[in-house]
């Protein structure tokens, strides 16, 4: 590992969780309208997922749904100093 061994925390922002699509099952736990799009909280296997999608998307709370990520989004940081790795300084 990049980090020396040490655990590693991912992080992905809400518009880069694919709700709807991709290789991961969840559940929906939480929607949140917000006029032209909505927020979606998605239970993935214990971890919270938050993502946004489009105002007329149909999803119901306790929905079972497909649930992605754009593998090119995602950013890691070392669990015990919480910086992120493989930026350049």
């Amino acid at each position: 590992m990049a980090n020396g061994g040490a655990g590693v925390t991912v992080g992905v922002r809400p518009e880069d969780v694919l709700v709807g699509e991709g290789p991961y099952t969840g559940h929906i736990t939480l929607i949140e309208p917000t006029g032209h799009e909505t927020l979606v909280q998605v239970d993935l296997n214990g971890q919270t997922l938050m993502s946004r999608i489009a105002a007329h998307m149909p999803v119901r709370v306790g929905e079972k749904i497909d649930v992605g990520l754009r593998a090119s989004r995602l950013y890691f940081f070392d669990k015990e100093t919480g910086k992120r790795i493989g930026v350049e300084k």
